[in-house]
């Protein structure tokens, strides 16, 4: 498992990028789309040399490479182009064949690859990030923060407001091709633009509404000619992904949007991550529920009011004031948690390095600790309370107790039936969040404690506290919730969709509320969000998103 950096200039695009701006302290976006090379091949473009629609190739991929840098709408891209002869000539356009909106609108659905695309977003993102490490004027200044420290309350809330005029916009332009990929090219054809079937679903989230009236208030604000799709049709489509297709748009995204911001989420150095599973509630048939693979019992789990729960595994950023979901997986009633552990920490290696890892108490078994003890990371996970636990806490001598080399035995991949795997065991006082009336609570660690001294003890609770706060800031759910819309389908996918979207949506909330705090001077000592996710919904839902 490795890290990509978007920062450090490693192949030969990115070193010419970098030395044109360098050179050219006053390069434009159009200065970097018409002079660097983008090493495309025939097998990029899905149009035969005497298609009679074909615009010259190479002039194509610059315009969607300038879009992608930009974000700028097509007609925005396209204007901006042929506004000037000399313009248009150096994208390698033909003056007498100068191509309009729709023209770029089709070479992206339907005339370059998908490797090209995506290939292209990343170069985009790569000097968007390189940009704005430098401090080039070109960076996205939207995605700056700015200085309001000494601003009045008003003009904080005006520079809030600024922020929810530009910077969702922005992002949803920049995710958007990844999401429009699911729509069948039957729909592609039909009377409905594209973006129509996103910002449909974003009005379900942000409404919190089911397919039928989501896109029925949809319907009844957009200005878009032809309106959306209907919710049985949304449905319909949605039941033909696949699980891997799901999955597959909110990584990309995810690392689109890591991208576009990394500066300034300093997620350069090594984070600390959170895995954790959400319970999404099934309110379905009984025999429905005993029957599938992916709904489990939850009718004795005093954690929770749902007979009957989907679970879906999360992974995110946690500190003091900041949570940014990094990827998901749903669970299934098989599945190795071991092996669930290492996929979502391989999704979120690919956007961040990672320090320490702090889980649920549902992952504290042999065969995650089999896996985390294989990697190089720390990590810290709270133990369930049993009687063995009780047994121990009842002979402790101190308030904090350290076993070393302690024994679990359970199943674990390629392993026996049950395999001992060895860690680290933290016996400590509980806060009021964890107290289940024990007055002590416990942690399988890997990190460097002991208990010899009352030094060492101090250092032990100290070390384990500092993780304790960066969890439980806010339960996912709870924040996420906010975002999901409603729906009866026993389709597992369709709940998933949704449920990556809302993460999708949830993102770009931390996202701006981070980029707040950096610009009034709060973010070190603030712990609770300052744009709360009711006036974030409420600002997206009067704003139209999409260009």
């Amino acid at each position: 498992m490795t890290r990509i950096g978007a920062d450090t200039a490693t192949t030969p695009f990115q070193r010419a990028a970098r030395d044109l701006l360098e050179s050219n302290p006053d390069a434009t976006p159009l200065d970097l789309a018409t002079s660097l090379d983008f090493l495309t091949s025939d097998s990029d473009d899905a149009h035969p040399d005497w298609h009679p629609s074909s615009k010259p190739f190479d002039a194509m991929v610059r315009a969607y490479f300038l879009q992608q840098l930009t974000g700028w709408s097509d007609r925005e891209t396209i204007e901006t182009i042929t506004d000037e002869t000399e313009t248009a000539t150096a994208f390698g356009f033909e003056l007498d064949e100068l191509p309009s909106r729709s023209t770029l609108t089709r070479a992206r659905n339907n005339r370059l690859s998908e490797p090209l695309k995506a290939s292209l977003k990343w170069k985009a993102g790569w000097i968007e990030a390189h940009l704005q490490a430098t401090g080039h004027p070109l960076a996205t200044q939207d995605l700056i923060p700015e200085d309001k420290s000494s601003d009045s309350q008003r003009n904080v809330n005006r520079f809030i407001r600024d922020k929810l005029d530009t910077v969702p916009r922005e992002m949803v332009n920049l995710i958007a091709d990844e999401w429009n990929d699911w729509i069948p090219d039957r729909a592609r054809n039909a009377q409905y633009h594209l973006n129509s079937f996103l910002e449909t679903e974003c009005t379900m989230g942000l409404t919190r509404t089911a397919a039928e009236q989501g896109s029925e208030i949809y319907n009844d604000n957009t200005d878009r000619d032809g309106g959306g799709p209907g919710g049985d049709l949304f449905v319909e489509y949605m039941k033909r992904l696949e699980r891997a297709d799901v999955l597959r748009m909110l990584h990309n995204s995810t690392g689109l949007m890591l991208n576009t911001a990394k500066r300034h989420l300093e997620f350069e150095r090594p984070v600390t991550v959170a895995i954790d599973i959400t319970l999404l509630p099934f309110y379905g048939d009984t025999d429905h529920a005993k029957q599938s693979e992916w709904i489990v019992d939850t009718r004795k789990r005093p954690d929770t009011e749902y007979d009957w729960s989907y679970r879906y595994a999360t992974i995110a950023i946690v500190g003091e004031n900041v949570k940014f979901m990094l990827g998901l997986k749903p669970v299934h009633e098989d599945d190795n948690m071991g092996v669930l552990v290492e996929e979502l920490l391989d999704d979120a290696l690919h956007h961040v390095s990672i320090d320490t890892v702090y889980a649920d108490r549902a992952f504290a078994s042999a065969d995650v600790l089999n896996t985390l003890n294989q990697l190089p990371v720390r990590y810290v996970i709270p133990v369930p309370l049993n009687s063995r636990l009780k047994n121990d806490i009842r002979r402790m001598r101190h308030d904090v107790k350290v076993t070393h080399e302690y024994p679990i035995h359970g199943n674990v991949r390629d392993g026996a039936t049950n395999e001992k795997v060895r860690t680290t065991r933290v016996l400590l006082p509980s806060v009021k969040s964890e107290d289940d009336g024990a007055g002590t609570v416990a942690f399988y660690t890997n990190l460097d404690v002991d208990d010899e001294s009352a030094v060492e003890r101090e250092r032990t609770e100290k070390a384990i506290n500092r993780y304790r706060r960066r969890w439980g800031i806010e339960s996912a759910y709870q924040s996420l919730k906010t975002f999901l819309p409603w729906t009866s389908s026993k389709e597992p996918v369709v709940r998933l969709f949704h449920f990556a979207f809302g993460v999708l949506l949830y993102n770009m909330w931390r996202l701006i509320d981070f980029l707040i705090q950096l610009s009034i001077d709060e973010y070190e000592v603030r712990t609770k969000p300052r744009l709360k996710s009711k006036r974030f919904v409420n600002a997206v839902k009067s704003r139209k998103l999409l260009a």
